[in-house]
């Protein structure tokens, strides 16, 4: 009776052991179907290892507990609780040891108790358990726990429970990190997409850009062909006003240059009424132009656009419509203005369109300074042609002049001969003899004079002209010092022995030659004071004289000339 009571009491006592480890057995699968439910919802690495530890904690009633995954190279990621003050130990110590050569097997379980070296060295005394995982050969973890609350210590069916646990923790992670490897993916793409897109803008501006350029070179190229086989001013303007119409499509166009020197007005239209301008009218609208201009300057190869240039056009007299303009200088006294109207499909030009414009209207300056310097040329060659042809007929007319003096002489010696003859035959010259060759030297005075275009005059041309204005010395030299000009009429044979100071020689005998190279392009208005007479010749008043007609109208003769202005101390030159 008592033995098969025993063997009751001990079937008893493994059923309820067996009972025990089925409830625990059933506690761990609840904890591990929590587990897993829980982790499958965060998204978040960091936050599934908060989470993990928590819940591995709790059910297996532990006191503490760390986990940790690491990657080589970036900073780890770990959880802890209860071990506040060992986890700056841990956290230097861990890594190391997470990234020795990886076996790529499943997770393994260790009681600390029964590790020695390197591994039990990096956990305090308060941890018995670990976990090591290798994660798809990337990342490495560990999860370590303390002792249970009960103070039971750790077993193997612990250690299995934490495996399984562990392998949950593997997967969350694995899916946690796919996810955000491929979130941060899709971020990247999205980033390398809006980088792809920012520079197929790029692209498309600086695309835009090149083909703005080719296009301004082709214009320049074009206009370039185009003006260079004109040579006269006229021409040039017109051919570019014509270009510039078709080139940018517009309605209408004006074209204008002034030459302030000569006080001259080229100007060409399309596309308006008559636009024709004199002097006056052309030198106010440059004045307003030049007022509006973003670039207010009188330099030389300069263009600046006009602002509000259908006011500026209008304030002129130029019907309305011209919205863009650009005014250009050549010289300072060479000016011009370039507008044109609407393009045909609406609207005024582009800024771009107008710096267009201003770089052609530039091509045109060079074009039209060539062509000016080659019109002055051709009219100097013009006029060295008239002055030789003028001079081949007065060396014609000397030689000629020559020949009849030659005949004139031999005419004279027969004649001396003659009277010679009568002399002898003579003793006395009556009245009528001296009457006789008084006829005689007449005669041959008037055919010296009929016989060749240059004569000895009978009566001096100063005798029948009005006496020029004279100045005295000292108002001639305050007339000097504000810029009057100083002028030695007398032959250069003279002006290089002795002359004023400053003097500028302008012979009598070669005046248009002289005139033209020295004084063509003085102001008319400017005070002229001329000195300049021999005992026989007055070169000063004839000076006087050729300048009034040449439309001086401030030109005074020096009373007492060269001498008194050396008498009066004032500056010679040798």
């Amino acid at each position: 009776m008592s033995a098969n009571r025993e063997e009751l009491v001990q079937a008893l006592e493994a059923a309820r052991k067996a009972q025990a480890a089925l409830d625990r057995r059933n506690y761990h699968l609840h904890a591990l179907f929590e587990v897993t439910q829980e982790l499958s919802s965060i998204p978040q690495p960091q936050k599934i290892l908060e989470t993990f530890l928590l819940l591995t904690l709790g059910p297996l009633g532990l006191s503490r507990g760390l986990t940790m995954v690491a990657r080589e190279g970036e900073e780890a990621m770990s959880a802890w609780r209860g071990l506040e003050d060992e986890v700056p130990a841990l956290r230097t110590a861990l890594p190391p040891l997470l990234q020795r050569p990886k076996t790529g097997g499943p997770p393994r379980g260790v009681l600390l108790a029964e590790e020695s070296g390197d591994v039990r060295k990096a956990f305090p005394g308060t941890l018995e358990g670990a976990v090591f995982w290798d994660q798809d050969g990337q990342y490495q973890g560990v999860l370590a726990v303390g002792g249970k609350i009960s103070g039971e210590p750790l077993d193997r069916q612990d250690l299995d429970t934490l495996l399984t646990l562990v392998n949950v923790l593997i997967a969350s992670l694995r899916h946690a990190l796919s996810t955000a490897s491929v979130r941060q993916l899709n971020s990247d793409l999205t980033k390398r997409n809006e980088e792809l897109h920012q520079a197929l803008d790029r692209a498309r501006r600086v695309q835009g850009l090149l083909d703005r350029q080719v296009f301004h070179l082709k214009g320049m190229n074009d206009l370039a062909d185009e003006l260079s086989i004109l040579g006269d001013t006229g021409a040039l303007l017109n051919a570019f006003l014509l270009h510039e119409l078709g080139a940018f499509g517009v309605d209408k166009g004006f074209l204008l240059l002034v030459d302030r020197g000569t006080r001259t007005v080229a100007s060409v239209h399309r596309g308006m009424p008559s636009a024709d301008m004199d002097f006056a009218a052309a030198d106010r609208l440059l004045y307003r132009s030049f007022d509006a201009a973003e670039l207010r300057a009188l330099t030389s190869m300069s263009v600046s656009r006009v602002r509000d240039p259908s006011r500026v056009c209008v304030s002129a007299g130029l019907p309305p419509g011209l919205t863009t303009a650009v005014f250009f200088v050549i010289e300072q006294s060479c000016l011009g203005l370039v507008a044109l109207g609407d393009k045909l499909g609406g609207g005024a030009l582009s800024r771009g369109e107008a710096e267009l414009l201003s770089a052609q209207t530039a091509s045109l300056m060079a074009f039209v300074k060539n062509t000016r310097s080659l019109e002055t040329i051709r009219g100097l060659n013009e006029d060295l042609q008239r002055r030789n042809d003028e001079l081949q007929a007065t060396i014609r007319s000397l030689t000629d002049a020559r020949r009849a003096i030659a005949l004139l002489e031999r005419a004279r010696e027969r004649i001396k001969g003659l009277v010679q003859r009568e002399a002898e035959r003579v003793n006395r010259a009556s009245v009528l003899d001296f009457i006789f060759m008084l006829v005689i030297a007449a005669a041959l005075g008037l055919l010296f004079n009929f016989a060749g275009a240059s004569g000895i005059p009978l009566v001096p041309d100063h005798w029948g002209a009005s006496e020029p204005p004279r100045v005295q010395l000292a108002e001639a030299v305050q007339i000097l010092s504000r810029g009057g000009l100083l002028v030695d009429a007398r032959p250069q044979e003279l002006y290089r022995q002795q002359h004023a100071a400053g003097a500028v020689n302008v012979p009598a005998a070669l005046f248009d030659m002289a005139y033209m190279l020295k004084l063509g392009s003085q102001d008319l208005e400017r005070p002229i004071v001329v000195y300049g007479r021999t005992i026989s010749r007055r070169y000063d008043a004839e000076v006087v004289r050729r300048l009034s007609v040449r439309d001086h109208a401030n030109v005074r003769l020096l009373d007492g000339g060269l001498e008194a202005w050396r008498a009066a101390g004032q500056g010679v030159e040798p």
